[in-house]
């Protein structure tokens, strides 16, 4: 549930955004990394990562069950 969930938030993102989140936070790649994969400025992966960040933490925090789940696995709760 707390994966199908988080999914649905990441589709809410604008493309570019999805894919600067997924490649930096899920594929640990570097920003210069991205950078170069996407043919973007390293800025506009800053940017795009801030952005993505920025919207999904308060989307999760608009919804206290989602908060919880995820700072439950967070912990290993």
């Amino acid at each position: 549930d707390l994966l199908r969930r988080f999914q649905a938030l990441l589709d809410r993102l604008p493309p570019r955004q999805r894919l600067v989140f997924i490649m930096r936070r899920m594929e640990s790649m570097t920003v210069e990394e991205i950078s170069t994969s996407m043919e973007i400025s390293e800025s506009t992966v800053k940017r795009s990562m801030f952005l993505a960040s920025t919207r999904l933490s308060r989307w999760i925090a608009a919804d206290p069950g989602l908060a919880r789940l995820l700072d439950a696995a967070r912990w290993g709760l």
